[in-house]
């Protein structure tokens, strides 16, 4: 996003939207002794002034192979309360976890932990605190074909990372689930 000038601030005009990423390969859930802990990156975003309106929220897979699904979804749920309770966005929107090839074998934990993240945002119920927005969690369901027979197409030879197809297709999942909370939050 920040290379390419198509790309650039998600392609929204900058009198509209001022998109930041943090991102961190290798980030994880589980506390780490070096910076893959995933709290360590969220800090400038949650932090940075103006505080987000939207947040996008994609972790997970890295955790598959050293946490049970429960627990995923435990500390998943922890750090959606957490950026509710310190930055008061809007929206945080929860990222799906993605059906890696190198994680053919848990597909069964991985349909889990997305049910389970989907049953929790039905049943979350935001907190009224004064002055504040009331802060919306959903699912980033993604639709660009990472489920399906032909998703070895979006993804490099390791099996972990999304290759320059599945890069494009991920960011314009992305890009829709963010415009269309933009212009529900520019409607306001």
């Amino acid at each position: 996003m920040n290379e390419d000038s198509e790309f650039f601030n998600m392609g929204f005009p900058h009198r509209d939207a001022n998109v930041r990423s943090f991102a961190r390969g290798g980030a994880s859930l589980r506390l780490q002794p070096d910076d893959h802990w995933i709290n360590c990156h969220l800090q400038p975003a949650l932090t940075s002034s103006p505080r987000p309106s939207i947040v996008v929220l994609h972790v997970g897979e890295n955790d598959l192979r050293h946490l049970t699904p429960p627990e995923i979804v435990d500390h998943m749920w922890a750090l959606v309360s957490y950026i509710a309770s310190v930055s008061h966005p809007h929206v945080i929107l929860v990222s799906q976890l993605l059906w890696f090839l190198c994680n053919e074998d848990l597909h069964e934990q991985i349909t889990y932990i997305n049910t389970s993240l989907q049953d929790r945002i039905q049943q979350y119920t935001p907190a009224q605190l004064p002055g504040r927005p009331l802060t919306q969690v959903q699912l980033l369901r993604h639709q660009f074909g990472i489920w399906g027979a032909s998703r070895q197409e979006l993804f490099q030879r390791d099996g972990v990372h999304l290759n320059n197809v599945g890069l494009r297709r991920y960011y314009y999942s992305v890009r829709n689930a963010v415009g269309q909370q933009l212009r529900h939050l520019l409607q306001q």
